[in-house]
C-alpha cells in the first residue's frame, strides 16, 4: 500500500508539473518524465546549444511566436520570432533583471 501510495503521488506530481503550459494557454512540446523535453542534453548525447537549435528547426515554422518546454521539472520559454527576443532583451530587459538586492561584504 505504500509503495502504491508513493507511485500514485509521483505520477500526480508530474502530471501537476508538467501542466505548467497547459494551464497557461502557451504551446509546448509535451514533456518525457522525468526528462522534459531535455533528455538528450542530460544523457550527454548532445550540448545545450544544440538541444535547443534541434527544437528551434522543429518549431520555426510553427504560427506560434514562442514554446514552452520543460528542463526535468522547470518550464522555460523557447522564444522563436526574433522582434520578440528583441522586444524582451532590449525593451523590457529592465523587467528581467535579477532585483535581489546584493551586499559587498568589504565594506
Amino acid at each position: 500500500v505504500i509503495i502504491l501510495g508513493i507511485v500514485v503521488y509521483i505520477i500526480s506530481y508530474f502530471k501537476k508539473t508538467y501542466s505548467f503550459w497547459e494551464e497557461k494557454n502557451v504551446p509546448f512540446l509535451p514533456p518525457t518524465i522525468p526528462f522534459g523535453n531535455f533528455r538528450k542534453f542530460l544523457f550527454q548525447q548532445t550540448s545545450i546549444g544544440e538541444q535547443i537549435l534541434e527544437f528551434y528547426n522543429k518549431l520555426r515554422d510553427s504560427n506560434s511566436p514562442y514554446y514552452g518546454v520543460y528542463l526535468l521539472t522547470k518550464p522555460a520559454l523557447l522564444l522563436l520570432d526574433p522582434d520578440v527576443v528583441k522586444e524582451i532583451m532590449v525593451k523590457e530587459f529592465p523587467n528581467f533583471l535579477s532585483r535581489q538586492r546584493q551586499e559587498n561584504p568589504n565594506e
